[in-house]
C-alpha cells in the first residue's frame, strides 16, 4: 500500500503538497542553525579569528540557507519564510562582526556592509529593495537609456516575453545579448570604482 505524504524530499529541496516551500525553508533554516552554533563555538568574540576568516566560515551556513534557492526564492515574498531566514542571517552576521545578541540585525547589517564584508541588497542606482537581475534588466531606472535602445529594435521587454523575443530571430537574439553585457560589463565597472 503507498501511503501519501504531506512533504517530500527530492534532490535537497522540501516540497508539500501545495508548494509553498515552508517546510523547505524551515528545515534548511533548522540545520544552517545548527551549523552556526557548531561554528560559533570555533570563534570566540574575544580574541578569535578575523573577521574575514569568520565569514569564510560563515559562507557555509549561506550555503545550507540558498541551496536550490532558484526553485524556491518567489516563496519568501512571505513575511514568516523572510523572517525565518533572516532570523539566521543575523546570528551568522553578529558572529562575523563579533557582537553579541543584543545588538540588533540593521546596526550589524551596516556595520558589515561598512567594513565591506557584506553588500546591501538595496539597488544602489535607485534604491529598490532587491537589486536582482529581474530589476537590473527590466526595472531599474539607471539603465533606462541602454533598455530603450533595445525596446525600440525589438519592443517592450518583461520577465514574461524575454525568452520568446530572444528566440523569434537570431538578430533579437543578439540585441539582447548586447544589452544584457553592455548593462553587466558597466555595473561591474561602477561597483569597482565605487
Amino acid at each position: 500500500m503507498i501511503q501519501t505524504q504531506k512533504a517530500v524530499k527530492h534532490l535537497g529541496i522540501h516540497m508539500n503538497t501545495k508548494l509553498t516551500f515552508w517546510e523547505h525553508i524551515r528545515k534548511a533554516a533548522d540545520k544552517a542553525v545548527k551549523t552556526t552554533t557548531g561554528l560559533s563555538r570555533l570563534m570566540a568574540n574575544v580574541g578569535g579569528p578575523k573577521p574575514s576568516k569568520r565569514c569564510l566560515l560563515m559562507s557555509v551556513t549561506t550555503s545550507i540557507l540558498l541551496y536550490g534557492a532558484k526553485i524556491w526564492a518567489d516563496a519568501l515574498r512571505i513575511d514568516k519564510y523572510r523572517r525565518r531566514m533572516a532570523g539566521v542571517q543575523r546570528l551568522g552576521a553578529q558572529r562575523i562582526a563579533c557582537s553579541y545578541r543584543t545588538v540588533s540585525e540593521p546596526a550589524v547589517l551596516a556595520y558589515l556592509n561598512k567594513i565591506g564584508k557584506v553588500r546591501s541588497s538595496d539597488c544602489r542606482y535607485c534604491g529598490w529593495y532587491r537589486d536582482d537581475a529581474s530589476h537590473t534588466f527590466f526595472t531599474c531606472d539607471r539603465w533606462v537609456e541602454e533598455r530603450t535602445i533595445l525596446e525600440t529594435d525589438i519592443g517592450s521587454i518583461s520577465p514574461d516575453n524575454i525568452i520568446h523575443k530572444m528566440l523569434s530571430s537570431q538578430e533579437n537574439w543578439q540585441k539582447v545579448a548586447v544589452y544584457v553585457e553592455t548593462v553587466s560589463r558597466e555595473k561591474k565597472r561602477e561597483e569597482h570604482l565605487a
